[in-house]
């Protein structure tokens, strides 16, 4: 997986495949990577009415600050409410949610086009099959914005190809919702997200574990992720400002010694998952603090893997499990 823009969050979601023959759906499902979730329907309308009436794949991330809150001025009046996209994790309905459909052009009732026409206001992004005789009319489509991508029923990498556009269409499905965060987090001075180095050191992070899913964990661009099997890996950043504020906190404390040295010369790294955490003493910070593993400029980086028992949300892997054996 590799990102090209921030992203607060990212997961697989349903692939809804539409076409009148199913002879040939079950023939192209059958051959998909085994970590692509999907569905097969024959019904255009049918399609068209699901898509039109699911529920938004995010909740409004964005919420108003409350001005009797406010102790100095700010440059916004927004913040990120990281609580909600704490809470998309646990939803175990966010994999059914279809954010990519897969048409044939050719239907009897409905060509593909007509369906994506009826699915202009949606956000779901929209793949066209095409044959030889509909690929001018594939591409005047794609021209006007009705579909997001076409490709011919006749390609001989046909899967291989589908596949990708089904990969970086998700994707940008999840970017189209990242524009208002990004400029909320502009504002706070503490966001990596939009620094240089930020994405090659979170890609390098993706690509080595294998990650399929990810959730933003605080406003510096920390971000819990998990790979198919369901193991999790945890992304932690800080810049410098923040961790010589918490050198100068341990410096403090008559047992901060040994933690400041080691926050000043970035071997390790405090980091508090919760309130208590946050609320521990200096003294106790040694149990939440972790090796810092890579140093960018202006920020470092601490990578580390979850034991099984803290994993306490409802993955991918366990998704796929229960998908399998609802399917035998």
């Amino acid at each position: 997986m590799e990102i090209t823009k921030p992203l607060c969050t990212f997961f697989p979601g349903n692939i809804l495949f539409l076409d009148d023959e199913n002879n040939f759906l079950e023939m192209l499902t059958l051959n998909l990577p085994a970590n692509i979730n999907f569905t097969t329907n024959t019904n255009p309308e049918k399609v068209v009415n699901t898509i039109l009436t699911q529920d938004s794949l995010l909740p409004d991330l964005i919420s108003p600050i409350d001005p009797l809150e406010l102790t100095e001025p700010v440059e916004t009046a927004f913040f990120l409410d990281l609580q909600k996209i704490d809470a998309i994790r646990f939803n175990k309905e966010r994999f059914n949610h279809n954010s990519v459909l897969v048409v044939d052009y050719s239907m009897p009732d409905m060509t593909g086009i007509e369906v994506c026409e009826k699915l202009k206001q949606s956000p779901i992004k929209k793949i066209m099959l095409t044959g030889e005789t509909s690929n001018k009319l594939a591409i005047n489509a794609f021209n006007k914005g009705t579909i997001d991508y076409f490709i011919s029923k006749n390609d001989p990498n046909l899967v291989e190809h589908l596949s990708a556009a089904i990969h970086n269409l998700q994707m940008n499905y999840f970017q189209q919702y990242m524009t208002t965060v990004l400029q909320i987090l502009k504002y706070q001075h503490d966001s990596l997200l939009n620094h240089q180095g930020f994405l090659t050191a979170f890609n390098t992070f993706l690509s080595s574990h294998n990650i399929v899913e990810f959730y933003l964990l605080d406003s510096s661009g920390s971000f819990m992720g998990f790979d198919i099997q369901g193991n999790g890996y945890c992304f932690l950043v800080k810049s410098n400002e923040q961790l010589d504020i918490l050198a100068d906190v341990a410096e403090n404390s008559e047992m901060g010694e040994n933690i400041k040295q080691a926050i000043l010369a970035r071997k390790k790294m405090p980091y508090f998952f919760n309130t208590n955490e946050q609320n521990a003493a200096v003294e106790q910070w040694e149990n939440f603090s972790y090796a810092i593993t890579n140093t960018v400029a202006e920020f470092s980086i601490a990578e580390l893997k979850l034991a099984t028992s803290n994993i306490d949300c409802f993955t991918y892997a366990d998704y796929l499990r229960n998908f399998t054996c609802m399917r035998r």
